[in-house]
Formats: structure tokens, sequence, C-alpha cells
């Protein structure tokens, strides 16, 4: 890969994030296309499709997973290919079904079509790819098969080619070959939290939600019965949960109990069966009760049981995942003590210096998952929710900070970063949709179509928001363009 400037993107608390404000929103989409362009130097066709090694130069990687790191550009064997929405290749997907959609340029469309083509051939080897330390992950959302159909989902929404409505199919199908029963209901893993078995569940009650799949259905339902099986009482009431992840408990959205909740949630929505709802507030009341008082508002902790108390106030551990689960519980029961708690979370969260601010937990990162592109979608969010400027202007002071942290030349836009915030000092430059590129490139499409009156954006099934701003809905029944 060719040289890349990396600037002064270093970490320290108490910094504040460079802000660049744009002549006008194109300014966002002409940024969020030209991503594209640097995805050239990570991608190979393998089997007549377009497969992105999105570990090429990877740091973190080669300094926490050499097993992976240890392979040339396009030289991983098939079984170690990386398709997950997380940080490979359905991700960066994702991302090129959006800036098609936006542009109608034929770069996109052609680099999705043929990715989706190796995909369809060899989702399974998410099975088999050692791309994180949890083998369970690999049943559930982010890193496993719930979040490579979920882009499938929206692959056939865009382009409705029949093969991604039958290997979603045949994912379904899978699922159901490889369910392990019991009285209780069924299992995959026995890691909860999006990343495991629940993962599975958003997946399959969207797939039903579209093709009206009893299956798909039927496989959601027993999986989310053998939750129940979990039931724990503690100190601060009932939480569902299994081994905890990496020796600590992470009760977000992500690893923890909130994204269980929020599945559950799906589940009580579709059915309307009772248990499921008593599962999910039962949740809710476990992580109100965990929650700490900050400056203003309140957080959850990242971890519990830990000496050092840490708010993560980002999309996979802090407000901007948790408070999807409580909207979707609020819109479920009307009850508003969760609408409340939801503005506590996002409250706690501008109390410690978010977006503008480095702090312990907001570090030198501007990705989806961790950093400023996935507080600018939760931002969105609110102001869709909650109708009110607050809202918007953080996000675009949001916007402001991505395109200010962001290096550019003649042909690439990128943006270093650090992955891990135990380790702010390796920057690395990453092109996927959680950690990298193509996440912040979707984060300012949907800020650009925004503040252009032009909101129409159709959501993963781990984000329970609205699709469509009402000014947005006017404007597409009176046939403006």
């Amino acid at each position: 890969m060719k040289n890349r400037k990396m600037g002064e993107h270093f970490f320290a608390v108490g910094k504040k994030y460079k802000r660049v404000a744009p002549e006008s929103a194109e300014e966002y989409k002409r940024v969020a296309l030209k991503v594209v362009n640097s995805l050239k130097d990570i991608e190979f066709s393998i089997d007549g499709g377009l497969y992105f090694d999105t570990g090429i130069g990877d740091k973190y990687l080669a300094l926490n997973r050499p097993n992976l790191a240890k392979y040339g550009p396009g030289q991983r064997p098939k079984e170690m290919l990386d398709f997950s929405l997380y940080g490979g290749t359905s991700g960066i997907v994702y991302y090129l079904l959006k800036a098609y959609e936006l542009s109608g340029e034929e770069i996109f469309l052609e680099k999705a079509r043929k990715s989706l083509v190796l995909i369809c051939k060899d989702y399974k080897s998410i099975f088999t790819y050692e791309h994180v330390s949890i083998p369970e992950a690999k049943n559930g959302y982010y890193f496993g098969i719930g979040g490579v159909g979920g882009v499938l989902l929206e692959a056939d929404a865009v382009l409705g080619d029949p093969l991604y409505k039958k290997t979603i199919e045949e994912m379904i199908d899978y699922m159901n070959e490889t369910r392990i029963s019991t009285e209780d209901g069924i299992y995959w893993g026995h890691q909860l939290g999006l990343i495991g078995d629940p993962g599975v569940i958003i997946f399959l009650l969207r797939a039903y939600r579209r093709y009206g799949n009893e299956l798909a259905l039927s496989l959601a339902k027993q999986a989310g019965d053998y939750i129940a099986t979990y039931r724990e009482e503690t100190e601060y009431g009932f939480k569902y949960d299994t081994r905890p992840l990496y020796g600590n408990n992470c009760p977000n959205f992500v690893y923890g109990p909130s994204g269980t909740a929020y599945a559950i949630t799906q589940l009580y929505i579709e059915t309307g069966k009772e248990s499921y709802l008593t599962i999910a507030k039962e949740l809710a009341e476990y992580l109100m009760n965990i929650a700490v008082d900050q400056p203003e508002g309140k957080l959850i902790p990242y971890m519990l049981d830990t000496d050092d108390t840490i708010f993560y106030i980002n999309a996979c551990h802090g407000p901007g995942g948790t408070g999807r689960f409580f909207y979707s519980l609020y819109k479920a029961t009307g009850e508003e003590k969760y609408h409340s708690f939801s503005l506590e979370l996002y409250k706690g969260m501008i109390s410690n210096g978010a977006p503008t601010t480095q702090s312990k937990t907001l570090w030198n990162n501007v990705t989806y998952c961790c950093g400023t592109a996935g507080i600018l979608h939760y931002l969105i969010s609110l102001y869709l929710t909650e109708k009110e400027e607050q809202y918007l202007e953080l996000a675009k002071v949001c916007g402001e900070i991505i395109l200010g942290e962001m290096e550019e030349d003649e042909e690439e836009v990128y943006w270093p970063t650090a992955f891990a915030r135990i380790d702010p000092d390796t920057i690395d430059i990453k092109a996927g949709y959680y950690d990298g590129s193509t996440g912040i490139a979707v984060s300012l499409i949907e800020l650009y179509l925004l503040l252009e009156g032009k909101y129409h954006f159709r959501r993963l099934p781990d984000d329970p928001f609205p699709e469509i701003m009402e000014q947005s809905r006017e404007r597409e029944q009176r046939g403006e363009e």
C-alpha cells in the first residue's frame, strides 16, 4: 500500500477534535463517495467474486492476531476470509449499496454485485474464520452469520437479485440444521448479547418480516424461549446472561444484556407473547439499576465487577447502542420511563464531553463502532424521534469533526484512528464498516440526506429508529426529487 499521511491524530484527555465546517451538505456526499477509491488496494478477485482483505497493513491485527496478519495481500486461504458485517466484506458491501442508492454510479453497483457473488457462495467460512476470540460470535450478528444475512436482506431490497433471497433461505435452513434442541427451546452457542444467539434472532425476524418465512419465525421464537433459562437474580434485579466476556461482565448492546433485551423486545413486537415482554422489562430494570449518575444524566458502565469503572459513550458499549433497546421497549409498551431513561443516557454522554472532546472513553477514534460516526448516527436517530434542534446541531458538529479528522489526497480520503481504547498509540487506517472508513462514509451519507430533506434510510436489523423523516415523506408523496 502506498504511504499515507498520518497527521496528528494522537490521544489526550481533554483534547478537542479538529473540526472543518463544510460550505454545504454536498461536501459530505463528496467525501462519502470518494471513500470507494481507498478500497482498490484491498480488493481481490476470488472464484469469480470480489473479496476485501481489510487486514492488510493492520497494526492492531498484527499485534493481537498474528495468525491472521501473517498472510500477504490476497493470500489468505478461503477458510480464513472475513465476511463479517463488523470489519469484513459484508460491511463494505453495505457501504457500496448505500453509495449506489445515493449516486447511481456504476462503480458501486459493480463492486457490490461481485462481492455478493462471493458472499453467497462462501458465507459459511464465517464459521471457521478466527477473527474474534469468542468462537460462538460466529453464530451472531456483528461477527457472524446474522450480520451477513442482514446485508443480504439489504442487497435484495436494493438490487432484487433472486440469488440473495435464495441464499437467505439457505442460511435459515443452515441455522435449523445446526440448532441444539432442548425441552426449553433451542440455541446455537452460549454467548448472549447481539454477538451471540440474539444476533441470530434479529436476522431471523427480519427475514420473516421480509419474506414471511415461517421457519425463520419458529427458530427465532424457540431461541427466545431458551434465553429464559439464563434468568439470574442479582442485587440489581434479574438479568439473562452467559459467561462473561474476557472475564468481565459487559452489560451494554454488543456483548451484553441490553442487546439480548433488544432482540427479545423485537420478538414481543412480532408475536405479542407476554413472556418475552417480561424478560425485556426485567432486563430494563436491571440496566436502569446499574446505571451511574453523571454530572447530568446517567451512564451504564462498560464493564461491571472491575476496580476502575469506565463508561463508553459510543455505539458499541454506550448510549448509541443501549439507547436502541430502550427506544424499542418504549415504542412497544408506551411506558414513559423507558423513554425518559433513554434520554438520561444521552445526557450522560454529553456531560462527559461528547462529541467534541477526547476523554478516558472517547479516544482518537471516529469510527461507527467506538467514535464520532456512531455518535452521529445516534444523534440523527434522536432528532428523528424527539424533533428537537439540539440533536441536529450536535449531529452537524459530528460531521465537522469527521471532516476535521480526515486526511485527503488527490485519490483518497481516510481516517487514521486508534482501534483500541487501551492502545491509543497504535494508529491504523481501516476500511471496515464498524471499525473504518466505509462505516464513517455511511454516517456521512445519512447526514447528507437529512440536511438535504431527502432522509429515507433503511436500517439494519439491530436498529429500530425511524427510516424516514416526516418532511421527506411529504416530499415523496408530492413526487418531488
